[in-house]
């Protein structure tokens, strides 16, 4: 097996550990040089989008969402939105700041038009939920 082969072998095999990272799994590891993480995806957390978000929207857009666990808010997460466009190598990552009790904010800045995808990460202990939302940006 020459060098290409190998380098391409490997390549291929990162870009894929990197493109599928998070699985449907209730129950999975992630690891980075610093540490090895746990976590579960719940049936107890929902997120909401509590901002009006029509199917077109100009290239900056004002997102807040609602994170709840079961009946109460969750607070103190980290949560960020990550976005790219269909075709994208690159997906820019905002985080949300949380403006009360179980509520986070972030300004979305869209380089230019098309359909983009949009997906909110909410992470806080061995918490780990995300909910995806697809837009076109005018």
């Amino acid at each position: 097996m020459n060098k290409n082969t190998l380098r391409l072998m490997v390549i291929t095999c990162m870009s894929t550990i990197l493109l599928f990272g998070c699985t449907t799994n209730d129950d999975h590891e992630h690891t980075s040089d610093k540490e090895t993480k746990t976590h579960e995806h719940s049936n107890e957390v929902s997120i909401e989008i509590t901002t009006p978000v029509t199917d077109e929207v100009s290239k900056d857009l004002d997102l807040e969402v609602a994170v709840m666990d079961g009946e109460n808010p969750l607070t103190g997460a980290e949560v960020g939105f990550e976005t790219w466009k269909e075709g994208d190598t690159t997906h820019p990552y905002f985080d949300a700041e949380e403006n009360k009790d179980g509520q986070y904010h972030s300004k979305l800045l869209f380089e230019e038009p098309g359909e983009y995808t949009i997906k909110v990460h909410v992470e806080k202990g061995s918490i780990h939920e995300h909910k995806e939302i697809y837009i076109t940006v005018e």
